[in-house]
């Protein structure tokens, strides 16, 4: 596998994936050359840049969609946490206003029973 670069003579470049666009095979070790003969097959050479480039655009992608899709968990569980708490906050406001009402019932029946007593 060769991936080319024209530097347009300028006799040198840097030997990284952002020169060529992508990394070719990920993963892998590289080596880079100056081709002072031109001994290249330019069609073959495109096309398969082309195809590597198109692999690691892939892989972007699917990287992408993973954690876009951890994102979405992350906000499902946030928004179960935050239900649960509202639920639970609900719950004790319910107990905290029965128990009010119950007082209330108790002290008007006191209130009358001291009534009814005088």
């Amino acid at each position: 596998m060769f991936a080319y670069k024209d530097v347009n003579g300028t006799g040198s470049v840097p030997c990284t994936a952002q020169t060529f666009g992508s990394d070719p095979t990920p993963g892998f070790a590289k080596q880079c050359f100056c081709d002072d003969i031109d001994a290249r097959d330019t069609e073959q050479n495109e096309a398969d840049l082309k195809y590597w480039q198109g692999l690691a655009e892939a892989k972007r992608a699917e990287e992408a969609a993973k954690a876009a899709e951890l994102q979405r968990q992350e906000e499902i569980r946030e928004a179960a946490e935050k239900a649960e708490r509202l639920a639970q906050q609900k719950l004790e406001e319910e107990k905290r206003l029965a128990e009010e009402a119950e007082a209330v019932a108790k002290a008007e029946a006191a209130e009358r029973a001291r009534l009814k007593a005088e």
